[in-house]
This record gives structure tokens, sequence and C-alpha cells, in this order.
């Protein structure tokens, strides 16, 4: 990840965030997140298939949330 921050800024650009998946649970923070955020002025967004109700698997659910000394601050997403 460090050549694409790099690529970006040397392109006169700015990386304001990171996305990942968990494709089997809820578009929320887990442990692990909160605990491996390495950066704290990013926006995570989290990109799910679980709806968080019982065998119930949506297209694409996603969760914006800052993640600073250890919790997580939830944002509202919008997609034009």
């Amino acid at each position: 990840h460090f050549s694409a921050i790099h690529a970006a800024r040397s392109l006169g650009n700015s990386v304001v965030g990171v996305y990942h998946s968990h494709p089997y649970s809820e578009a929320t923070p887990s442990a692990t997140d909160l605990a491996e955020a390495s950066y704290p002025d990013y926006l995570y967004v989290i990109v799910s298939l679980h709806s968080g109700t019982a065998n119930a698997i949506e297209p694409g659910v996603m969760g914006g949330f800052w993640l600073r000394d250890g919790s997580a601050t939830a944002v509202e997403l919008r997609v034009d």
C-alpha cells in the first residue's frame, strides 16, 4: 500500500481512505480492524454481503468509519 500512496502523491493526488470486505459479517469494524487501523485521517469503508440477520445475503452493504484510538465513529456514505 505504500507504493499506492507514493504513486498518488507523485501525481498530485491524495489518498483519503481505504476499503476492504467482510463477506461473512456485517459492514462494521471488527476488533482486528480497530487494532490494526494505522491511518487515523483516512476514511475506512467496509463492504459486506451480510445484512446482520440470519442467512441474509445482500449485495453491496457498505459502512464508512473513522477508526481512531481503538474506536469507530460511523460516517454517513452517499453515492451519487
